[in-house]
This record gives structure tokens, C-alpha cells and sequence, in this order.
């Protein structure tokens, strides 16, 4: 599950990097009106969205967007779609726990996306968890 925390404004990476343990990894993806299309080991593969649930929870001072979207891969092609946009993005994922990271994603070196990204389900533990972050990376 993708936990973005609404009207967050500003993101200090730095904090972030001197805390919690990181790992880097590039994505390309292929954006096409079929859908994204990843290369992956010389293969291109579709991939469609098969799930999206997203639910908003306020919590005492922050508003969390909760979303479980799943990409379901769907079948492997020969070639690129004729209409077709690059997309080229780094991620660092930073280790909060075996099961919470933090996610921030950046296109030409600038942060494109920010998250939590994490397999716990019950929103106190959630919660405890991100306030804590907050509190440190303020």
C-alpha cells in the first residue's frame, strides 16, 4: 500500500539519508494509451492496472491517502507502440522497518513523488509510525 501524506510541502531528503539506510534502482517505463510498458532483461512487458482502491483517513494532524494500486502484467511485446512517451525515473527507497519504507522518485533530479510504502494494514500502527518520522525529519 502507497501512503501520501496531503499538503506535505517539504521533503528534507538529507534527514532522511543520514537516518535510514538507502537503496537506489532506475525504472524506465514506456507510457502508451494501452498502457505502461516496463523493459525488463531485453523483454518489453505490458502492464495495465488491475486494482485501485484509494481511501482518505485524517488522523489528528496530518490527512493520509491511503492507495493499493496493482499493476498486473499482461503480455510481453516485440517492439514499441508507435505513440509512445520515455519515462526515466530514479528511486530511493529508505528502510524504516523490514516491512514501511519511504519512497521518493525523481525525474531529471528533481522529487516527483514522495511516499510511504508499507504491507501493515492497521492504521494505529500506521500512524505511530509516521508520526514518529514526522517528528524527526522536521
Amino acid at each position: 500500500m502507497k501512503i501520501y501524506i496531503q499538503d506535505l510541502k517539504n521533503i528534507n531528503e538529507e534527514k532522511i539519508k543520514k537516518k535510514f539506510s538507502e537503496k537506489n534502482h532506475e525504472i524506465i517505463s514506456i507510457l502508451a494509451k494501452r498502457g505502461i510498458y516496463k523493459i525488463k532483461n531485453k523483454s518489453i512487458f505490458l502492464y495495465k492496472i488491475k486494482n485501485t482502491i484509494t481511501r482518505k483517513i485524517k488522523l489528528k494532524a496530518f490527512t493520509l491517502l491511503c492507495s493499493n494500486v496493482y499493476w498486473e502484467k499482461k503480455e510481453e511485446n516485440k517492439n514499441i507502440p508507435f505513440d509512445h512517451y520515455f519515462l526515466k525515473k530514479k528511486i530511493s527507497e529508505y528502510t524504516v522497518k523490514n516491512d514501511f519504507k519511504i519512497i521518493i522518485e525523481k525525474i531529471k533530479d528533481k522529487i516527483s513523488d514522495f511516499y510511504f510504502d508499507t504491507k501493515i494494514e492497521n492504521i494505529e500502527e500506521i500512524e505511530k509510525i509516521i508520526c514518529s518520522l514526522l517528528s524527526i525529519l522536521n
